[in-house]
């Protein structure tokens, strides 16, 4: 008979709960037997249990000491509630819909909207977060009451009120933030491996006494505030001894997504904060985005798909002459028809131009991926007039080129390596508030501190490391980020700045 899968979690039972279960299964095998304070049975259950409680911590002790990296859910459900003493704060947090605003479409006088009201979008359900008398064209700030990533939507879409006020019009449409985003931050439930980093932040550094680990808790208790955040980031002693700045990333709609909060949504993460704290010198950071453009050099594995060319095209920028040539895209007329030429700065002397059948690659990145364009014909010396393959799926027919952004080979293989670059990017934090923060660095400094493996600011080595780990992958070099760290503020305490994903190249190597 199979051993039963054990429950991952471990159960202590106190003195009294051994002694209770020793007498429940005494009277099981002699229903009538005297099991009261002084009898044998209750004698006897005592000195058991009196030695049992030892193994019941002992047994506690060493589910304390299985690596978080190997607990299951419900291993670390445990921990958390030895952490934070069963008041839940470390709870996993639930799945959550979007949040943002809507623009009042109200009559000459307004309309006064009430928390708590309700609008959809087919049958996704969201609702007002504040009652006030809005004014026509007055932001509404809004949350989604229906849960996931499908309540994220874009700016422009229109949305019906369930029971207008007095003075709203039946429909409404999203307004757009300071990100050009719409309603962000939907989200399915915290997954495993999200809620170890969470408790592994929570051990290396305790929240206590209005400490600065238990500010971040606060910030990051989407449950409290409804706002999904992934991670709080603060800077201490920012303007004065007790001031404190602070800004958070959300968990992206999809790999590669902003996770820039809105005003919106840091005013409500803010007005929970403030609540929780003795002092009201908590100032929120807005997030803009610093935007890069970065370029790898792949050697993919003999017994994976490779280049879709023998002879790849372009070339790496690191190859070939001269030396430094990034192709890019010139003026456009539609998907099918475009320019190539080089980047600003190369010239075309003894470079060949791409031949008949050459698959090229063309980041996109609303989508977060690449489109192939397979090369039919091909006029001029440089830039070069490229028309499209657009028969049996050789091109990507819907993605328009953007001018300026780089050209590269296609390989079926570079998903592979886009999985890893968008997930490093989606770890990375914001930036510095000041260019060299005082008191060697413990204020005004960014908390947690940038590191190579959590929540950096930076684009280094890192990135490749982590494409170098793709089976399909050989070696991977970081040739180029431009640029490889966000930008410092002019006035601190206003805005930040994060690393976002412009656009992205991947070459063969010479």
């Amino acid at each position: 008979m199979p051993l039963d899968v054990l429950p991952g979690v471990t159960i202590p039972l106190t003195r009294d709960e051994w002694i209770a279960n020793r007498l429940k299964f005494y009277r099981f095998r002699q229903e009538d037997a005297d099991v009261g304070p002084d009898s044998q049975p209750h004698l006897d259950a005592c000195l058991l249990a009196d030695q049992l409680v030892i193994m019941s911590e002992n047994a506690r002790r060493i589910g304390q000491r299985v690596p978080l990296s190997e607990a299951e859910m419900a291993s670390l459900k445990q921990r958390a509630a030895e952490l934070d003493g069963g008041t839940g704060r470390l709870d996993p947090y639930p799945a959550l819909g979007a949040s943002g605003s809507i623009v009042a479409s109200t009559g000459t006088t307004g309309s006064h909207i009430y928390e708590h009201d309700e609008f959809k979008y087919n049958s996704i359900v969201y609702e007002v977060t504040r009652s006030e008398t809005y004014q026509d064209g007055d932001p509404i700030p809004v949350r989604g009451k229906t849960t996931g990533p499908t309540t994220n939507l874009i700016a422009g879409t229109i949305v019906t009120w369930s029971a207008p006020r007095p003075g709203c019009y039946a429909t409404a449409v999203v307004a757009e933030d300071q990100n050009g985003e719409g309603l962000i931050g939907g989200r399915d439930e915290e997954t495993a491996d999200e809620y170890r980093q969470r408790l592994s932040d929570a051990m290396a550094n305790p929240a206590a006494q209005e400490n600065d680990a238990y500010i971040r808790s606060l910030i990051e208790d989407s449950r409290a505030h409804g706002v999904s955040v992934q991670k709080g980031f603060t800077f201490p002693g920012l303007f004065a001894g007790g001031s404190l700045g602070f800004t958070c990333t959300l968990k992206p709609a999809s790999p590669g997504a902003s996770r820039r909060p809105s005003t919106v949504q840091l005013a409500e993460i803010a007005n929970y904060v403030i609540g929780k704290l003795s002092t009201d010198a908590v100032f929120p950071i807005a997030l803009s985005a610093t935007t890069t453009v970065v370029s790898l050099e792949v050697d993919w594995d003999p017994a994976a798909d490779g280049w879709a060319n023998v002879l790849p095209w372009p070339y790496s920028p690191g190859a070939g002459a001269p030396a430094t040539v990034q192709m890019v895209v010139g003026t456009v007329t539609d998907s099918t028809h475009f320019q190539i030429k080089v980047a600003s700065g190369s010239t075309y002397t003894a470079l060949g131009a791409p031949g008949s059948g050459t698959a090229l690659a063309l980041w996109d990145a609303v989508h977060g991926v690449f489109v192939r364009k397979t090369v039919a014909s091909i006029t001029g010396t440089g830039p070069w007039a490229i028309t499209c393959d657009a028969a049996n799926g050789a091109s990507d027919v819907a993605y328009t080129p953007i001018p300026d952004q780089l050209v590269s080979p296609w390989s079926e293989n570079l998903p592979d390596a886009v999985t890893e670059v968008l997930a490093y990017i989606g770890t990375m934090g914001p930036g510095e508030q000041v260019a060299s923060p005082i008191g060697g660095g413990m204020r005004q400094a960014r908390s947690p501190a940038p590191t190579p493996k959590l929540y950096p600011s930076d684009i280094d080595d890192r990135i490749q490391s982590r494409v170098d780990d793709v089976e399909s992958v050989v070696s991977c070099d970081l040739l180029k980020a431009d640029p490889s760290t966000p930008g410092v503020p002019g006035s601190p305490g206003t805005t930040g700045y994060i690393l976002e994903l412009e656009d992205l190249g991947i070459y063969a190597p010479a």
